[in-house]
């Protein structure tokens, strides 16, 4: 392929996304980081095999979701992480989409199952700057699928 013509190899740019929460209005995300995926291994070796072990894959696990941005009156994500102490988790985990698009179609979109609030964090408020004051949210998941 020509150099410069555009192909399904090109990498997505990281400035477009959107994230949909169930039973929150306030999505204009400043920064999405998603979760990494690890899978535990053992090494097994049976009694057969002459020089070498096997690995054999065990567990995945997913690492937290960090959403950031701009603190407004709303009032929702503090909200939803105060339920989570309030009610003992019960009802508080939502399925949440992150889609990355080219402004106008989606490119890829992860669906993040059973996420919930363990953390929150606002940035320092510093009377020196005229920074915006960013509101942060941990998600803890139980899974995270890729499509599209």
């Amino acid at each position: 392929m020509p150099i410069g013509l555009p192909s399904s190899s090109n990498p997505f740019l990281g400035f477009w996304f959107s994230v949909t929460i169930p039973n929150v209005t306030t999505l204009a995300f400043a920064e999405a980081a998603l979760s990494d995926i690890s899978v535990s291994t053992t090494n097994y070796r049976e009694g057969t095999d002459d020089l070498g072990v096997r690995t054999l894959s065990g567990l995945v696990s997913y690492g937290n979701v960090t959403l950031s941005k701009g603190l407004t009156s709303s009032l929702e994500l503090y909200q939803w992480v105060n339920s989570v102490g309030d009610r003992g988790g019960a009802n508080v985990r939502r399925n949440i989409s992150i889609a990355l698009t080219d402004g106008k179609k989606t490119l890829a979109n992860w669906n993040l199952i059973d996420a919930m609030p363990v953390g929150y964090q606002t940035s320092a408020m510093n009377a020196a700057n005229t920074e915006v004051v960013i509101e942060t949210l941990v998600l803890s998941i139980g899974r995270m699928e890729r499509t599209v």
